[in-house]
């Protein structure tokens, strides 16, 4: 996954938007989602966290099913959060 900003992140994922795993934190824009299986469609979002620990708000709910490919595939509505994830082996 792909935040559209640079920088530290936090990322979430759920399968009903309620119950919700929070993913390790990275010091990029970007994470990888391990265990998921073709076919799965979960929700991820994700917020920045700067240098000095300043939080913004989390991006909208974004969709995507696990292993359909296509770049667009999810029903997210901000640019770089929406796409189906390749399937992990």
């Amino acid at each position: 996954m792909t935040a559209d900003t640079a920088g530290h992140h936090e990322w979430q994922q759920s399968k009903d938007m309620v119950t919700i795993i929070n993913l390790p934190p990275t010091s990029t824009s970007h994470t990888l989602v391990p265990g998921l299986n073709p076919g799965d469609v979960w929700w991820f979002r994700n917020k920045r966290i700067d240098t000095k620990k300043t939080t913004y708000n989390w991006s909208p709910w974004v969709q995507l099913r696990v292993g359909q490919g296509g770049k667009l595939g999810g029903t997210g509505t901000a640019p770089g959060h929406a796409g189906s994830l390749p399937a992990t082996a």
